[in-house]
C-alpha cells in the first residue's frame, strides 16, 4: 500500500457569506485551495434553536471534511489534522444586536467543542477569526508546538478566500 503524505485539512466557515472553503496545508505550511461552496449554502445556520444551529453546522462541516478527504486521497495525501476557522466580516458583526452576537458565539463555540470532543483521529483545531484578523482558539486537540505554524497557515487561507479562481465549486444538498 502506498504511504500517503499527511496534511492539515482546513475549513474556513464564512459566517457572513454563509459558505465554506476547504484547503490542504502541507508540512511546509503552504496552503493549497481545494473546494468551496456557493455563497448562501450555510444560510440556515442562523435559524432555529441553538441545538438545531449547532447540528446544522456540525453536519455541514463533517460533510465538507468527507469531500476533502476524497480529494486528498486523489492527490496521494491524507488528513493528519483537521482545522476549522469561523470567520465573519466586521460589518456584519456591528449590524447585529449584542444578544444575537452572543448567541452566534455560543453556537460557534458549541460546534468547536463538539469536534474536539468527538473526533478521535486526526487531531482538531477550531478557532474564530477576530475583526483584526487574529485567530482566537476555541478548542483544540492539536499539540501546542504545532499551533504557531497552523495559525499562520490559517491566516493565509483566510486571505485566499477572496480569489474565486483558486477554488473548485461544489454543490451541497439543500437543507
Amino acid at each position: 500500500m502506498t504511504e500517503r503524505r499527511p496534511v492539515t485539512l482546513a475549513a474556513r466557515i464564512d459566517l457572513t457569506r454563509h459558505c465554506w472553503f476547504l484547503a490542504a496545508v502541507d508540512a511546509d505550511a503552504a496552503v493549497h485551495p481545494l473546494l468551496r461552496c456557493a455563497p448562501g449554502t450555510l444560510e440556515r445556520w442562523q435559524t432555529g434553536t441553538d441545538d438545531e444551529r449547532i447540528s446544522f453546522l456540525r453536519h455541514r462541516i463533517a460533510g465538507t471534511f468527507q469531500l476533502g478527504a476524497t480529494r486528498l486521497f486523489q492527490r496521494g495525501e491524507k488528513a493528519g489534522c483537521f482545522a476549522v476557522v469561523f470567520a465573519e466580516s466586521v460589518s456584519s458583526t456591528s449590524l447585529r444586536s449584542p444578544d444575537a452576537a452572543s448567541r452566534d458565539r455560543r453556537v460557534v463555540e458549541g460546534v468547536a467543542r463538539h469536534f474536539c470532543l468527538w473526533m478521535i483521529r486526526p487531531p482538531v483545531f477550531c478557532c474564530r477569526q477576530e475583526p483584526d484578523g487574529s485567530l482566537q482558539t476555541l478548542d483544540s486537540t492539536v499539540e501546542a508546538d504545532d499551533l504557531p505554524v497552523l495559525k499562520h497557515s490559517l491566516a493565509v487561507l483566510n486571505r485566499l478566500t477572496d480569489s474565486d479562481e483558486l477554488w473548485e465549486y461544489v454543490s451541497q444538498p439543500s437543507p
